[in-house]
């Protein structure tokens, strides 16, 4: 992951070829889910007790991921904007101290959100 390079994303905006540039945003977050997918930080997270050099490892995905999901951000802004501010948001403290709220929620039209509290059924 990383510093994606944005050169192609530029050019197609100067050229106002906006399906282009959104392609190179969505191939930017798909190079940052198989980077996540190939580093797998939630198994380096479980090897910090036993190995040392665990914790540097980590830190430095976390660090990539940011710089990259901020890169994203930017990119979104023409297309997205209320998305590309919040996760902007997210990261400008340099630490998550909560939970963010979803971006993109799922909303349960035709069928219950399974997070909600069960109503006991009554056969009246």
């Amino acid at each position: 992951a990383g510093q994606h390079d944005n050169q192609q994303y530029l050019d197609a905006m100067a050229d106002l070829a906006f399906d282009r540039a959104f392609d190179e945003v969505w191939l930017t977050v798909r190079s940052l889910n198989q980077y996540l997918e190939r580093v797998k930080p939630w198994e380096v997270a479980k090897r910090r007790d036993k190995d040392p050099e665990a914790e540097a490892h980590l830190s430095e995905i976390l660090v990539q991921s940011v710089t990259t999901l901020n890169q994203i951000a930017d990119m979104l802004v023409p297309f997205l904007p209320t998305t590309a501010r919040a996760i902007h948001e997210l990261f400008a403290e340099g630490a998550i101290t909560a939970a963010p709220a979803p971006l993109f929620p799922k909303i349960y039209q035709h069928t219950p959100d399974p997070r909600s509290p069960k109503t006991p059924q009554t056969n009246a």
